[in-house]
């Protein structure tokens, strides 16, 4: 829910696509915790005679999705993305800002390899697994800002 313009992280959701990119079959994400989706510029240095300053221009983007997962046993979606890491198979993800049926909605949609699924133990905590995700080859499309039709 938005007020005055501000949305609380607990209305976006996360998926991941169990079908292909032309045809998706979006699956929820149920036990998603905290998420981060930072992006950075790679930077070429410009040096130059006479300016005191090393300036720089923007290269590629590198992109990621950091997430933590509350581990539920027998958890389809959590059984779905141990099978994706342990087997480096891409998987498409789709982080929104609700529901990924309603229009209008928007988001970061990647097919990503999972580089990490760190399981997390605490004494007094749930059992969490921290994932990261970052965007590997995929003819069909590349990470993009993504609007629900």
């Amino acid at each position: 829910m938005t007020q005055n313009g501000y949305q609380a992280g607990t209305d976006c959701l996360g998926y991941y696509n169990s079908a292909t990119y032309i045809t998706p079959t979006w699956v929820e994400i149920g036990d998603l915790g905290d998420l981060s989706l930072p992006a950075e510029w790679g930077e070429a240095e410009v040096k130059r005679r006479g300016v005191a300053d090393v300036e720089v221009l923007p290269t590629k983007v590198t992109r990621s999705a950091d997430f933590t997962l509350v581990r539920k046993k027998g958890d389809a979606v959590l059984v779905a993305l141990r099978a994706a890491f342990t087997g480096k198979t891409a998987t498409e993800f789709a982080f929104m800002d609700g529901a990924i049926a309603t229009s209008g909605n928007k988001g970061l949609r990647m097919t990503c390899i999972i580089v990490k699924f760190s399981e997390g133990e605490g004494l007094e905590d749930t059992v969490t697994i921290d994932v990261t995700v970052k965007p590997t080859p995929n003819a069909d499309a590349q990470p993009a800002e993504y609007t629900v039709p």
